[in-house]
């Protein structure tokens, strides 16, 4: 009986003792090689899309292949590639990984491969891989993974339609801080080349591509965590708005000026303005749904205010030039039929009625005289020929403003 408790207690220290060096060694397998690990990668976009200035991200799919050197893993490049020697298959669970992570990835990302790990030689990297070799002649751990996902960006929308956009992907480590591993970008001299020249971004034109190296500060964490900022910035190509939309507004603005050629007894100007003036608002309404819903204004925004701002002068100016010609026609008119009286009827004492009427001619004489003034500046069928380059060479120097951004 004794013998037996003795072999069972010494059976259940050999497995305690077992379970500790197991978790000692996965733990050690887990630690970060002693120093800073340079973490060398590169990145390969297959398609920019869905850029959504409302919601402030857009739509990636790249392929990234990072490597890294950990002394666990005791191969060396040359057992590799002239030996022959095949390398243990790479264990997430009990081998070392700089745990990339995007910091400015939304909901979730999608990894295609299901095995990404691998250790090669120096054979094994990419030929367009510039790396400094921390162990001389030990292999490398290699990582090709292809990421899908969307990705928060800043965009501002003030120069709409003809602004410039930076797609970023910022990449950190989820778990190991600045001081541990430190993130390089293999490639220098193929920045340019982290999104192809056969990669199109449609409705966008490509302008330059940059990478940084950042420390950035988590004050929840009281730590550093490296960051490679990958920074591609496009610019928006205009020519579907200004065709849609900058082009129709323009040609019904100077429809409403030219209205100011016809006779006013040819065509009621007011009501063919007016109805001009509704096409606009029905344009904009079309229009609004191919622009982003900010909320500030935007340059195009600028523009269909400042459309709309002339065309309501042109109705205005409208209504000054209706005035005072209508009253000095009524005047007129009104002359002529007291003339008429006048001569018919042998002049008498003026009696109380006659005292009101001559008072009230007074008046009429008084706003015939500013009639008469308002014309006499210039004569009446010419305010029609100063308004219509007057309006046109205002609203062409608006427009030219706003549209080069001067405004």
């Amino acid at each position: 009986m004794a013998s037996n408790r003795v072999l069972r207690h010494c059976t259940l220290l050999v497995a305690l003792l077992s379970c500790v060096l197991s978790i000692t060694s996965v733990m050690s397998a887990l630690t970060p090689p002693p120093g800073k690990t340079q973490v060398y990668l590169v990145v390969s976009m297959n398609s920019i899309q869905k850029i959504d200035g409302v919601e402030q991200v857009f739509s990636a799919d790249f392929y990234l292949t990072m490597v890294w050197q950990d002394p666990a893993i005791n191969l060396t490049s040359h057992q590799l590639d002239v030996e022959g020697i095949i390398p243990p298959d790479f264990d997430e669970a009990t081998m070392w990984t700089p745990a990339i992570e995007f910091v400015n990835h939304r909901d979730s990302i999608e990894a295609y491969t299901d095995a990404p790990f691998s250790i090669v030689g120096e054979s094994g990297l990419p030929p367009s891989f510039k790396v400094n070799s921390t162990y001389p002649g030990l292999a490398w751990c290699k990582m090709d993974q292809r990421f899908a996902g969307d990705f928060a960006t800043t965009l501002n929308m003030h120069n709409f339609p003809f602004d410039e956009q930076p797609m970023k992907i910022l990449i950190e480590s989820a778990l190991w801080t600045s001081d541990q591993v430190e993130w390089v970008y293999a490639d220098p001299t193929g920045i340019a080349k982290i999104i192809p020249s056969d990669v199109e971004v449609i409705g966008w034109t490509k302008k330059t591509t940059q990478v940084k190296n950042t420390n950035e500060w988590y004050e929840s964490f009281q730590q550093y965590y490296g960051r490679l900022s990958l920074v591609i910035e496009l610019s928006r190509q205009p020519d579907y708005y200004l065709t849609k939309i900058v082009t129709g507004s323009i040609l019904l603005v100077y429809m409403c000026i030219w209205v100011f050629a016809l006779q006013v007894d040819e065509a009621d100007r007011m009501m063919g303005t007016l109805q001009v003036f509704a096409g606009l608002i029905t344009f904009l309404f079309v229009a609004s749904a191919d622009v982003p819903k900010v909320p500030y204004s935007t340059r195009l925004d600028k523009f269909m205010t400042f459309s709309f701002s002339i065309t309501c002068a042109i109705l205005f100016a409208h209504g000054t030039l209706y005035f005072f010609r209508e009253d000095e026609d009524e005047h007129k008119s009104h002359s002529a039929a007291d003339h008429k009286v006048g001569s018919d009827i042998q002049m008498t004492e003026l009696s109380p009625s006659h005292s009101s009427d001559h008072g009230r001619n007074s008046s009429n004489d008084s706003q015939l005289f500013i009639v008469r003034w308002w014309n006499s500046l210039v004569p009446t069928r010419k305010w029609d020929a100063i308004c219509i380059p007057g309006f046109a060479i205002a609203y062409g120097i608006g427009v030219a403003l706003i549209m080069t951004g001067n405004d």
